[in-house]
C-alpha cells in the first residue's frame, strides 16, 4: 500500500489535549494502561472510518462501472475509469502513457468520461487536468467523528 488505510493522526489531532494528557500521565505515574486504552479507542475509530470510506469508493466505482457498461464504453474506458481510482487526478499524457494509445486517443477517452459526469475538466492548467471531484469528495469527507462534533 503506497499510503496508510488507518491515519491515526487524525483522531490524535481531532483530540490532542487527552493526546498530551494520557503521554504526560505515563510519564507521571508510569501506568501505560490509559495511554494505551485511548489509543486503541483511536485505532478503532480510524479503522472504522476506513472501512466506511473503503465501502462507499467501492460503490462509486461499481456504479461508474455499471453507468459506462450501459453506455457501451471500450474496455480502455474501464480501464482509465479504474486508474482513476488510483489516481484521481489525470492529464492525456498520463492516461496515454497509462493506457498505451496516443494522447489524443486518451483526451477522446477522456472526454467520454467527462460526458458521463465522471470527470471533470480543469481548463486552466496545460495539460488540462481531468479531476474525479465526487471520488475526492468520498475520500475527503469528515469523518463521523468529525460530523459528530460539528453537530
Amino acid at each position: 500500500m503506497p499510503k496508510p488505510l488507518l491515519y491515526l493522526s487524525a483522531y490524535f489531532e481531532r483530540n490532542q489535549n487527552m493526546y498530551y494528557d494520557e503521554l504526560f500521565n505515563v510519564s507521571k505515574t508510569g501506568d501505560w494502561t490509559p495511554w494505551l486504552k485511548y489509543f486503541l479507542e483511536g485505532v478503532e475509530e480510524q479503522a472504522r472510518d476506513a472501512l466506511l470510506r473503503t465501502r462507499k469508493v467501492r460503490e462509486l466505482q461499481e456504479q461508474y462501472r455499471t453507468l459506462l457498461f450501459y453506455r457501451r464504453e471500450s474496455g480502455n474506458t474501464l480501464s482509465l475509469l479504474d486508474h482513476l481510482f488510483e489516481s484521481p487526478y489525470l492529464t492525456a499524457p498520463t492516461a496515454a502513457e497509462f493506457l498505451e494509445v496516443t494522447v489524443a486517443g486518451a483526451r477522446r477517452i477522456l472526454e467520454r468520461l467527462v460526458e458521463a459526469g465522471i470527470v471533470e475538466v480543469d481548463t486552466n492548467s496545460w495539460p488540462h487536468n481531468y479531476i474525479a471531484r465526487n471520488l475526492l469528495r468520498v475520500i475527503e469527507a469528515p469523518t463521523a467523528s468529525e460530523q459528530t462534533e460539528a453537530d
